[in-house]
């Protein structure tokens, strides 16, 4: 049986590639699944509009840790940090279409 869900969700996680001499990295992001119509809208060619579709989706982020190794709460600031550079930006929306990419295709 379905369950139709008014405001699906989902939890993808986002690799960033390895920085000089260390380990790659990864966090995981919990995301709104925008309807077809909204996410067609935007122009993934403009950096704008990535962020404004991240900016829409991303509702929670997890797995972040301060140069203390202490965990580093959800908030609007720490989602727009991430957005602001290039290398989190494109691994969220990464994240985003491979891990929507997989649950579309187990349904």
């Amino acid at each position: 049986m379905f369950n139709v869900d008014e405001e699906p969700t989902f939890t993808g996680t986002a690799k960033l590639p390895p920085s000089v001499g260390k380990e790659p990295e990864t966090f995981t992001a919990d995301f709104r699944a925008l309807p077809i119509d909204t996410f067609s809208a935007f122009d993934f060619s403009n950096p704008d509009d990535v962020k404004a579709m991240l900016e829409q989706s991303i509702f929670n982020l997890g797995d972040i840790i301060d140069a203390k190794k202490q965990p580093v709460p959800y908030s609007e600031e720490l989602r727009a940090r991430l957005l602001n550079n290039p290398i989190t930006r494109a691994a969220l929306f990464r994240a985003y279409v491979e891990t929507i990419g997989v649950a579309s295709r187990g349904n």
